[in-house]
């Protein structure tokens, strides 16, 4: 075993022991806790369960290559946290970690967790080598932590040679200075960073210029919109600043109300476009905003942009019109995903499944695609009049076709995709050129239209939430509860009527 996650396996001892609990009730013997409460109850055992589980997995001699402790105040308590230092031998474990994910969340105010996490922290940075290539670190908490914030800063300045950081801005104001000095040891070898908390007093465009600059080797970049304040259109970013760079994500948490994006603050357009304008023609794959589809234009007409993957997500405001010229001018597209930033009710709303499935504007979608695009994801249901039209009007061979959406709509039909749906697919594999359909999990098909559908491509089931995975590798990956499907032959009979 090379990984280990630790909030997944609290969440599981969790659950694991309230069935303990509940099945003592059932059976009359909780009589043997009643002087404890619940909170305890639970501590108690999952401190039991820490001790064994910690001899099993760090006392063995096992190496492990990544490592993730993200405490969380719904999950433990001052004396159930999981404490890998505290395992006897649990240094050999730990002498090729190389990834490293910490964060904590402790929001809870009868219980503060900061000073006994600050201690796990501070013994688990003393064991871990200098040699950590890739670090995460995300703390939520309104509780003061100024102490774990430089303990935290001092790693980062005691690694030799970061390659990736993912963090959100942990730090006080009066240590931003401290946090810059660590961030520039590693200013050559830093090629992947991303930047979360977009509602952080703190965080800045001058901060966020403040950090870019130190960073000329960047190859990926995800950063959040700024909100608090508006965006200077002076901003100034170094000509070669962004040279190297081949991925952006530009980003904004929204609030879906009725199929429209709660956006309370100006559209910082000015950095961004700054960051584009540096990328020197370099930039591979891109993931934006509808509401930056006039901002992308603008730098299409500079000749700047000559991206193979795209990733934009529209709402119910959006103008198609828009998205149609923006394709036109995309001549290398190879990737391209679309996702409708809707609420759940709107996929069992019929009238907005007409608005989306409209023939028109399927048939100028398709014509907008280059002839180079190999892979079509989107998110929200395609009627069959609107697929026949996306495959006969497209110039593209499509190799991959990926629907997420969690509810098929004939209108009239929900949770189940009809036979002729797969069957226009098996038509346009004919072809030659399809290898792969993803649909969502909850499907299903006539048996011997899958039988059939096999001979031409794979079909892979999909959660409704894989259209964000991103273009580029993500150096540390944090595990959901839900997993993608392997292909049809070994898929469950369930799936099959």
């Amino acid at each position: 075993m090379k990984d280990f996650e630790l909030n997944p396996l609290q969440r599981a001892m969790r659950l694991w022991v309230t069935l303990y609990l509940a099945d003592l009730r059932d059976k009359n013997d909780y009589y043997i806790y009643e002087s404890l409460s619940r909170r305890e109850i639970i501590s108690k055992k999952v401190d039991t369960l820490n001790h064994h589980i910690g001899n099993l997995l760090f006392n063995k001699g096992g190496q492990y290559g990544s490592l993730n402790i993200h405490y969380n105040d719904l999950l433990s308590g001052p004396h159930s946290l999981f404490d890998i230092c505290a395992i006897k031998n649990h240094q050999q474990s730990l002498v090729d970690v190389n990834k490293l994910s910490l964060g904590l969340f402790n929001r809870n105010n009868s219980m503060n967790l900061i000073p006994p996490i600050t201690i796990n922290f501070k013994r688990l940075q003393n064991v871990l080598s200098k040699k950590i290539q890739h670090l995460q670190i995300y703390i939520d908490t309104k509780r003061e932590h100024s102490e774990l914030s430089r303990d935290l800063i001092n790693f980062i300045q005691s690694q030799r040679q970061l390659k990736s950081l993912s963090a959100n801005v942990f730090w006080k104001a009066d240590e931003t200075r401290s946090f810059l000095h660590a961030l520039q040891k590693h200013s050559t070898s830093l090629t992947f960073l991303r930047i979360e908390d977009e509602y952080s007093p703190i965080l800045s465009n001058q901060l966020l210029l403040s950090i870019l600059n130190l960073l000329p080797n960047l190859v990926t970049l995800e950063l959040p919109m700024i909100s608090n304040e508006k965006v200077s259109p002076n901003l100034s970013v170094p000509p070669r600043c962004f040279f190297n760079l081949e991925h952006l994500h530009y980003y904004e948490n929204l609030f879906i109300n009725n199929g429209k994006p709660d956006r309370i603050r100006p559209i910082p357009i000015a950095l961004y476009k700054q960051i584009l304008l540096s990328t020197s023609n370099n930039l591979k794959s891109l993931k934006i905003q509808y509401i930056y589809c006039s901002l992308i234009k603008e730098i299409q007409e500079e000749g700047l942009l000559n991206i193979t993957h795209f990733h934009i997500e529209a709402d119910r405001t959006s103008c198609p019109s828009w998205l149609m010229s923006l394709l036109n001018n995309l001549n290398k597209l190879v990737h391209f995903k679309l996702t409708m930033l809707i609420s759940c009710s709107e996929y069992f709303d019929n009238d907005f499944v007409h608005v989306l499935n409209n023939i028109k504007t399927f048939e100028k979608f398709s014509r907008a695609l280059s002839s180079s695009l190999e892979t079509l994801e989107v998110n929200f249901p395609i009627v069959e009049e609107c697929l026949k039209v996306l495959l006969s009007e497209s110039k593209c061979k499509l190799r991959h076709i990926r629907f997420y959406n969690d509810c098929y709509h004939n209108l009239d039909s929900f949770l189940k995709y009809p036979d002729n749906f797969l069957r226009i697919l098996i038509d346009y594999a004919q072809g030659g050129s399809l290898r792969e359909v993803g649909i969502a999990i909850r499907y299903t098909f006539s048996k011997r239209y899958i039988e059939e559908a096999q001979r031409y491509f794979s079909i892979v089931m999909l959660n409704g939430y894989e259209i964000d995975n991103p273009f580029y590798n993500v150096p540390i990956k944090n595990t959901t509860w839900s997993n993608r499907i392997t292909n049809f032959p070994r898929i469950s009979r369930w799936m099959m009527v």
